[in-house]
């Protein structure tokens, strides 16, 4: 399968896919996305490997011009996911990584940040906790009346059951608070 362009939205896709059809069904899928208007981005995505456990990577990054006035490199996010989409919990072990990742350039109405960090979530599927490690420092932070995020950084871990999704076990926790000046 392949597509010259899917639009959404500001939003343009191109890519191709590949699906084996004897077990075990390898799958080879390629995009690239771009957006227009006031927040200009562009993705990657990539998903790789036999149909039961898929690696999938993502960049997401600003364009060079839309970088800050002082010159910063543009944000980006970069991802990786391990998927069994026919297990009982499909989701393995998830890494993101940022540099001056702005939510409001994705998200209409979130709060402008510069999030440099990386979130790690590990998984082994029902047989064993999920463990979440965050940490994320904020070059920006500003009050939220002014469309920001009051924060400087936040460090958090958290530990979860599957089996039981009523129930976390928040680790340790610091969140850094930006001065109201």
């Amino acid at each position: 399968l392949q597509w010259q362009q899917l639009r959404w939205h500001q939003a343009t896709s191109r890519g191709q896919a590949r699906l084996g059809a004897d077990p075990p069904c390898a799958l080879d899928l390629q995009s690239q996305a771009q957006a227009e208007g006031e927040w200009p981005w562009d993705a990657d995505l990539r998903l790789r490997g036999p149909l039961a456990s898929i690696d999938t990577r993502l960049r997401l990054s600003g364009r060079p011009g839309a970088a800050t006035a002082t010159g910063a490199a543009p944000a980006a996010l970069d991802a990786q996911a391990q998927l069994r989409p026919f297990e009982a919990w499909p989701l393995g072990d998830v890494t993101a990584t940022t540099r001056a990742f702005d939510l409001a350039s994705l998200v209409p109405g979130a709060p402008r940040t510069r999030l440099d960090g990386h979130v790690r979530i590990s998984s082994q599927g029902l047989r064993q906790p999920i463990g979440v490690n965050i940490e994320l420092d904020n070059a920006s932070p500003a009050r939220w009346a002014e469309g920001g995020l009051p924060v400087h950084s936040l460090r958090l871990k958290l530990l979860a059951d599957p089996r039981r999704p009523d129930r976390l076990v928040l680790g340790p926790f610091e969140i850094e608070a930006a001065d109201a000046q």
